[in-house]
């Protein structure tokens, strides 16, 4: 891989499987559940080429750990949750095969890092089994749901509303993720998350399952009515973000570097914890990627309004000044079916409109997340960006999400919590982010003004022609006929005509 194309890897936006399911798992339905998990993951393998694969596993045993395994071998990222300290969390696997197997998964991981501890419980609690403990497992498993595109749950069907159970993390899936994993939501709103590929798993301590065992069903989210390609969609859009950045990538490392520095120095980027870079490389892509198709769009506009205004002149002339020249027809069709075929056609077959708001949307959240997370503010800007432009636009929030994963691991407040580096990170803020969009505001707010009071003129210069124009044809049709007829085509007009009178009479009338 060279360096253009494993700096285009960074910044490729990641489909996530969450996984969850029965430790127990029945040693003779291994080879099947491997080859049903192997199939899920080919099958999104192959409708989004261009999108890398990321596996979300907390590494219990059984359905995490087979899932990891199957993915690794197909050529996924894992990245490992863990619901507390790893040492405390090793004493859940009683043998030394059970250990070994978890280092090895573990040392694969990138990252592996620890959830904080839920409602003020210490370690000594969650030492023990228990609420606190098993709510350390709920924690990992809300966790993965909120980070996950889709789950693949192992699970034999059975809602038994264990906290911390398989069946519970299915239910965050399809229903959302409640408090206090998760911010507080409209009920109105559908669950940010998508399917559920439910492969019917009996367990040791109970092979009985609700449906038929070692199939496998897809379970949509509550409010998916009418509406089940929405996960499609955002699949589709994420694979054609990524297609862009492999095409493009010579314009993003020749332009990228300016939206990266515009956002934030160089030299400060260096001092940053690695997931900030990447944030910071992130930003720089989709914002240029924003820039060219903003580009594209307005020339794209630009031709079209030419060619319009050229199939009105071509229209006018031959239709009232030369109707015998027949050739100025074929220029009038030449330009409509320039403006519909070359520009217009091509224009939506890239969607370039679509792909620079999208594409804007993507780095200003992108923007913020940032800068929230220099701050050391612990919000996602995925929780609260697009509220109001659901549907079509959430593979943007899903994309700002998985690209946050790393960050909420390490930021500059988590690695340097000294009240003075806090405090240096906080006027990096004030000056790069807050000073800087106000000065932006303000200098695009007087450019726009200056815009305005240029045109202005020759708006209102056209819209006087425009009358005037409109006032004299009304007074020259409402003349008498003969002098008209003299005036208009015999004198001015079209005196190509005035040998055939009876040719000029025709067109009059």
């Amino acid at each position: 891989m060279t360096r253009l194309e494993r700096n285009m890897s960074d910044c490729a936006a990641p489909l996530v499987i969450g996984v969850t399911g029965h430790r127990d798992l029945r040693g003779e339905d291994v080879p099947k559940l491997e080859k049903l998990v192997g199939g899920i993951i080919e099958k999104f393998r192959d409708d989004s080429p261009h999108t890398p694969l990321t596996l979300l596993s907390a590494l219990a045993e059984g359905a995490d750990r087979l899932v990891a395994r199957v993915a690794l071998e197909l050529g996924a990222r894992l990245v490992v949750p863990l619901p507390m300290r790893r040492e405390i969390y090793e004493t859940d696997f009683s043998t030394p095969d059970s250990k070994a197997e978890f280092t090895e998964l573990l040392g694969r991981a990138e990252p592996s890092f620890e959830l904080p501890l839920l409602n003020g419980a210490t370690e000594t609690e969650i030492k023990e089994h228990g609420a606190p403990r098993d709510c350390q497992y709920e924690q990992v498993g809300a966790y993965i749901v909120s980070h996950s595109h889709l789950l693949i749950a192992l699970w034999d069907g059975k809602y038994r509303n264990l906290v911390g159970g398989t069946s519970r993390v299915v239910k965050f899936q399809l229903e959302g993720v409640p408090e206090p994993y998760a911010p507080p939501s409209s009920p109105i709103d559908t669950p940010e998350s998508g399917p559920v590929y439910h492969i019917v798993t009996p367990r040791n301590s109970n092979p009985r399952t609700e449906d038929e065992p070692l199939t496998m069903r897809r379970l949509c989210p509550k409010g998916y009515v009418g509406e089940a390609d929405r996960f499609t969609r955002i699949c589709a859009r994420v694979d054609t973000f990524n297609r862009d950045l492999i095409d493009q990538a010579v314009l993003l490392e020749r332009e990228a570097k300016m939206s990266a520095d515009y956002l934030f120095p160089e030299s400060e980027v260096r001092k940053l914890p690695p997931p900030l870079q990447s944030l910071h490389k992130r930003f720089a892509v989709a914002d240029t990627l924003a820039i060219h198709f903003q580009r594209l769009t307005r020339r794209t506009l630009s031709l079209l309004f030419i060619l319009v205004l050229l199939v009105a002149i071509s229209f006018e002339l031959y239709a009232h000044l030369f109707p015998t020249m027949h050739w100025i027809l074929a220029v009038y069709l030449i330009f409509i079916a320039g403006a519909y075929l070359w520009i217009n056609r091509r224009a939506k077959r890239h969607d370039y409109q679509n792909k620079h708001q999208d594409y804007r949307a993507l780095a200003e959240g992108t923007r913020v997340q940032f800068f929230w997370r220099l701050a050391g503010l612990e919000l996602s800007v995925a929780d609260r960006y697009l509220r109001k432009q659901r549907s079509e636009l959430d593979w943007i929030c899903s994309t700002i999400r998985v690209w946050n994963i790393p960050s909420e691991i390490e930021s500059p407040a988590s690695v340097n919590p000294v009240e003075t580096e806090h405090i240096r990170c906080l006027e990096l803020v004030l000056r790069h982010w807050v000073t800087d969009q106000s000065r932006f505001f303000v200098k695009a707010a007087k450019r726009d003004h200056g815009k305005l009071e240029r045109y202005e003129p020759y708006v209102k210069a056209l819209l006087r022609i425009g009358i005037v124009v409109t006032v004299v044809v009304t007074l020259a049709l409402l003349v008498p006929h003969p002098w008209r007829h003299a005036f208009f085509f015999q004198g001015l007009l079209c005196p190509t005509l005035r040998s055939d009178s009876a040719l000029a009479r025709t067109a009059l009338l």
